[in-house]
Parts: C-alpha cells; sequence; structure tokens
C-alpha cells in the first residue's frame, strides 16, 4: 500500500523532482523543515517546520495537522481539526498553503485509482533504470 502526494498548483514548477512523495506504510512528515520527510519550501513561512504527519494504520492512511495555520481537505475552507487524524482517499485534494496537493493510493480495490498507481509507476521507473544500467533481470 502506498500513498502519493503530487502538488498540483503552480508551485511544482519549482519543485522540480520534488513535486511529489510517495509515503509507505511507515509514514513520514511533511513541513517546511529540512528534517521532513517531504519538505515544501515556503518563504513566507505560512508552512509550519513539521506541517502534518502521516501515518497508515488499519489498512488506511491518515492525515494530522500539526501545524499553526491548518491543513484543508477537499475545499480550502474544510479545516482538519487538530489532534483528530483524517482517513485519506485517492482524489483528495489536500490544501497546506500555498500548496494544492492531490493524493491517489496504490494498492487500494480496482477504480479506486488508476490502472498503474504510484506504485505500478514506480515499479516500471525501476525497471527502466535497471535496464539503463545493464542490468538483465527486473526489480
Amino acid at each position: 500500500m502506498a500513498l502519493k502526494l503530487r502538488v498540483i498548483s503552480q508551485h511544482y514548477r519549482d519543485l522540480g523532482e520534488n513535486r511529489s512523495r510517495v509515503f509507505g506504510v511507515n509514514g513520514g512528515t511533511v513541513g517546511r523543515a529540512p528534517d521532513n520527510d517531504w519538505v515544501l519550501p515556503d518563504a513566507r513561512r505560512v508552512v509550519s517546520g513539521h506541517h502534518c504527519v502521516v501515518q497508515y494504520h488499519g489498512g488506511k492512511f491518515w492525515l494530522s495537522d500539526t501545524s499553526t495555520n491548518g491543513v484543508f481537505v477537499n475545499t480550502p475552507e474544510n479545516r482538519l481539526v487538530r489532534g483528530q487524524p483524517y482517513a485519506i482517499k485517492s482524489g483528495d485534494r489536500i490544501f497546506i498553503e500555498p500548496y494544492e496537493i492531490q493524493a491517489s493510493i496504490g494498492g487500494a480495490p480496482a477504480g479506486d485509482v488508476d490502472d498503474h498507481g504510484p506504485l505500478g509507476e514506480l515499479l516500471v521507473a525501476r525497471q527502466v533504470v535497471a535496464r539503463i544500467a545493464g542490468k538483465q533481470k527486473l526489480l
């Protein structure tokens, strides 16, 4: 099971390769500080140093707000309650000002995500890299 978070607002251009992040069952953190699993730079400091936490348990990915300025889901008005984890669904839009982020979950029931999903994309990318490196077997 994997959760892919991908910046879809205009800021994706500035982030380059860091415009998306795949979280596995170990979860991770998101924020402005360099010790996060996914760093979202913000010179205006609206993004908190440690803005939110992604966790996996009970077969679902959960998002917890640990920020001052809030995490919003599906609309910029729908703020998560701090201390109350939210079960992320494929297609959710997460707003961490100034970023808009799309969520997709791989390993979900058929029809919940596209045919390849983030895990399929990752495996194909690893296979291409392995072939380029001259390895015979697929990873």
